[in-house]
């Protein structure tokens, strides 16, 4: 079974590096989406209804999503 990851970058360099460096790991399904605050906390939610294993997030967000 393969693990869901679910990737919020801040901007869109750190969204494409995350999605290369996913390639060389078959076990895993890799989604990144760029987000802020606000759009961060949609996708976060988003992610959950979809069943998402893992999010990851930085900054900021990571504290808000720590929070909820």
């Amino acid at each position: 079974m393969k693990i869901k990851v679910k990737v919020i970058a801040p901007y869109e360099g750190l969204r494409d590096l995350v999605l290369d460096l996913a390639k060389e790991h078959e076990d895993l399904v890799v989604n990144a989406e760029v987000g802020d605050l606000r759009k961060g906390l949609e996708i976060a939610k988003r992610a959950e209804r979809e069943g998402y294993d893992l999010l990851i997030s930085r900054g900021e967000l990571r504290h808000l999503l720590g929070q909820t």
